[in-house]
């Protein structure tokens, strides 16, 4: 489990100020403020991070089987890494998410995942972070305002800003591709698979 630090007091304070509450100096207070910010937040953040393959939340990790094993269906339980969102590419050809274990017949994953950030200061672009605000005060809204006008438009606008963070996204993504692409073959002289891959 997740637990959000000071780093995130920025952005839970442009999400107040979005629907005219009051600002917290912390996320260890005892405010009404507090007290949802706390709740909502890692809501927002699995919303958000959980919408596309965001290249400032990709990590790598290899997994090994846990030592329980499965009543049926496959050979193996692999424990998910504690930040996980989303799976981007698994080594594995037939495998299923069951809460947080992936089931499967391999003896190792190798998995890239998009990974919940716990520091504010990991996301970017900066209209990823925007969409982020937008989203937690969308879903601060309701419970701290009462107004459903501003909440329809809170969700309006968070749908607007991922919509553009997912389009500078990859093209930040096929820049870097192309790039590696030209480099490769210029060194090596052919492209490898998993560039084509993508």
């Amino acid at each position: 489990m997740i637990v959000y630090g000071e780093s995130w007091v920025s952005i839970t304070n442009e999400a107040l100020s979005r629907i005219g509450s009051s600002q917290i100096d912390s996320l260890s207070g005892a405010s009404i403020e507090v007290g949802f910010c706390n709740k909502l937040l890692p809501s927002a953040i699995r919303v958000i991070f959980g919408t596309h393959n965001w290249n400032c939340a990709k990590a790598r990790t290899q997994l090994s089987p846990t030592t329980d094993i499965p009543t049926f269906g496959y050979d193996h339980y692999f424990q998910l890494p504690s930040n996980f969102s989303k799976v981007v590419e698994i080594s594995s050809i037939d495998y299923k998410i069951e809460g947080d274990r992936i089931l499967a017949d391999d003896d190792i994953i190798n998995m890239i995942y998009i990974f919940l950030p716990e520091d504010a200061t990991e996301i970017n672009p900066p209209i990823l972070r925007s969409a982020l605000v937008a989203c937690l005060a969308y879903k601060l809204s309701t419970p701290l305002s009462g107004s459903n006008s501003l909440a329809t438009q809170l969700y309006s606008e968070f749908s607007q800003m991922v919509t553009e963070a997912k389009t500078q996204n990859d093209a930040l993504a096929k820049v870097i591709e192309d790039d590696v692409s030209e480099n490769t073959e210029e060194i090596f002289g052919y492209t490898p698979l998993w560039i084509n891959e993508r």
